[in-house]
C-alpha cells in the first residue's frame, strides 16, 4: 500500500508539470521571422569556419589579430596630434644620435688617412694622397653621413672618388693597406687574403709580400697567389689541385685545375704563425666546401642521353690540397716562374727557373730573419738583397686541361 500511494504522488506531480507547460506554452507567441534570423546566423557562422576556421574559435582569434594590426597602423585610436608629437621625440633622438656618429667619424677619419698613408707608401705609391669625404645625407640607420673615398696616386693629380680612378693594382694595394690598419685594432685572429695581388708585379709584388709576412707576426694569414714571390715569402705552402677520378677503374685523369686560382700552378700560400694544426684544418673545410660545390654542380647537369648520364656517374672530380716540403716548393716556384714541371722535362732543362726558385727562397728567408731580428730589439741592418730577376716570366693563370 505504500509503494502504491508513493507512484500516485509521482503522478501527480507529473501531471502538475504538463499543466504548467500546457499554461506557458500557451503564452507564447510564435516569431517566423526570429527563426529565419537565427537560421541566417547560423549559415554565416559556417561560411566563415570554412573560410577562415576550421572551428568558430579559430575564426575569432584571427579577427582579434586583424583588429590589432588595424589598430596598430592607425594608431590605436591615438589623435594625429599625439602621434605627432611622438615622431618629433623620435626625429629628435635620431638627430643626436646621427650627430654623434657623424662626430666620430670625421675624428677617425684624420686617423685613418694617416694610417693608410703609412701603409700604402712601403707598397710603392710614395707620392700617394688619400682623405675621406664626410658630405651630409638624409638619416637612416647608417647615419647622416656619405662617406667618400678621395684618392691621387700620382703627384700633381686631383683627388678623385677611388672607385672611379684607381686601377687593379692600386685597388689591391689599397685595400692589402685598409686591412693592415684595421688588424691594428680588429682582434680577428685570421686574415684571406684571395689573389691580393692581383695586377701588380715587380718591386710592388715584393712589398706586398713583405707586408703579408708583417701581418703574420700578428694574425694567421691565408694567401691564395699566383705570384711565386709572394709564394716563396709564406711560412708553409700548400699545393690545391683537381683531379678527375674513375671510380670503376680508379684512374686519375688530371692532376690539374683548368684555372691556376684553384691548381698547383696557383700556389696557395699560408703564413701560419699560430699554428700549423689550424691551416690544416682549414684546408681540410676547403676541400669540403669545393667536394660538395662539385657534386651540386653535377645533380644540376640536365642528362640527354644514358650514355652521357652514365658517364657521369662514373667520374668523380675531387680537391686535393697537399702540404710542400722544401723539394716540393722549390719545385713548385720554378714551375710559377715559367719551368716545366718535373714530370715533362728533365730538370738540367729548367735550370733558369730553378735559380730563379732558389734565390727567391734565399731572399724570403734572409728577409724573414731580418724581421726577426728586428723585432727582438737588435740594430743591426739586414744586408740588401738585390730583387731577382727571372729570365722567363711567370705564367699568368694559364689554363691547363688534361685529357684521356
Amino acid at each position: 500500500m505504500k509503494a502504491l500511494w508513493v507512484c500516485l504522488q509521482r503522478l501527480a506531480q507529473v501531471e502538475q508539470a504538463g499543466r504548467e507547460i500546457n499554461a506557458y506554452g500557451e503564452t507564447l507567441e510564435a516569431d517566423p521571422q526570429r527563426l529565419q534570423d537565427v537560421q541566417g546566423r547560423i549559415v554565416e557562422l559556417k561560411q566563415v569556419c570554412r573560410k577562415y576556421g576550421p572551428t568558430l574559435g579559430d575564426a575569432i582569434a584571427l579577427h582579434q589579430r586583424l583588429q590589432a594590426d588595424m589598430d596598430e597602423l592607425t594608431g590605436g585610436g591615438q589623435s594625429l596630434e599625439d602621434l605627432e608629437r611622438v615622431y618629433e621625440e623620435r626625429q629628435s633622438v635620431l638627430t643626436e644620435a646621427c650627430a654623434a656618429l657623424t662626430q666620430r667619424r670625421q675624428a677617425t677619419a684624420k686617423a685613418l688617412e694617416e694610417r693608410l698613408v703609412s701603409e700604402l707608401k712601403p707598397l710603392a705609391m710614395e707620392k700617394v694622397k688619400f682623405q675621406v669625404e664626410i658630405s651630409p645625407a638624409s638619416p637612416s640607420a647608417l647615419g647622416a653621413d656619405r662617406v667618400t673615398f678621395l684618392f691621387s696616386p700620382n703627384p700633381g693629380e686631383p683627388l678623385q672618388p677611388l672607385t672611379e680612378i684607381a686601377s687593379g693594382g692600386e685597388m689591391s694595394r689599397f685595400l692589402l693597406a685598409l686591412q693592415a690598419s684595421f688588424s691594428q685594432i680588429d682582434p680577428v685572429g685570421t686574415l684571406v687574403f684571395d689573389e691580393i695581388d692581383v695586377g701588380v708585379s715587380g718591386r710592388v709584388t715584393q712589398a706586398i709580400a713583405e707586408k703579408l709576412h708583417q701581418l703574420s707576426q700578428q694574425h694567421q694569414v691565408l694567401c691564395v697567389t699566383h705570384q711565386p714571390i709572394v709564394a716563396a715569402m709564406a711560412d708553409h705552402h700548400w699545393r690545391v689541385s683537381k683531379q678527375v677520378i674513375e671510380l670503376e677503374k680508379g684512374e686519375k685523369q688530371g692532376a690539374k685545375s683548368e684555372e691556376q686560382g684553384e691548381a698547383g700552378e696557383a700556389a696557395e700560400t699560408k703564413n701560419l704563425k699560430p699554428s700549423s694544426a689550424a691551416a690544416q684544418s682549414a684546408a681540410q673545410n676547403s676541400k669540403l666546401k669545393t667536394q660538395n660545390s662539385s657534386k651540386g654542380d653535377a645533380s644540376r647537369t640536365k642528362l640527354k642521353t644514358p650514355s652521357l648520364a652514365n658517364a657521369l656517374d662514373s667520374v668523380r672530380t675531387v680537391v686535393r690540397v697537399t702540404p710542400l716540403d722544401n723539394q716540393q716548393r722549390r719545385e713548385e716556384l720554378a714551375q710559377l716562374a715559367g719551368g716545366q714541371s718535373t714530370s715533362e722535362t728533365d730538370q738540367n732543362q729548367d735550370a733558369v727557373a730553378y735559380a730563379f726558385a732558389d734565390s727567391l727562397l734565399t731572399q724570403a728567408a734572409n728577409l724573414r730573419q731580418a724581421r726577426s731580428t728586428n723585432s727582438n730589439g737588435s740594430t743591426a741592418e739586414p744586408k740588401p738583397v738585390a730583387e731577382p730577376k727571372p729570365a722567363v716570366e711567370p705564367k699568368a693563370k694559364a689554363k691547363t686541361r688534361s685529357r684521356k
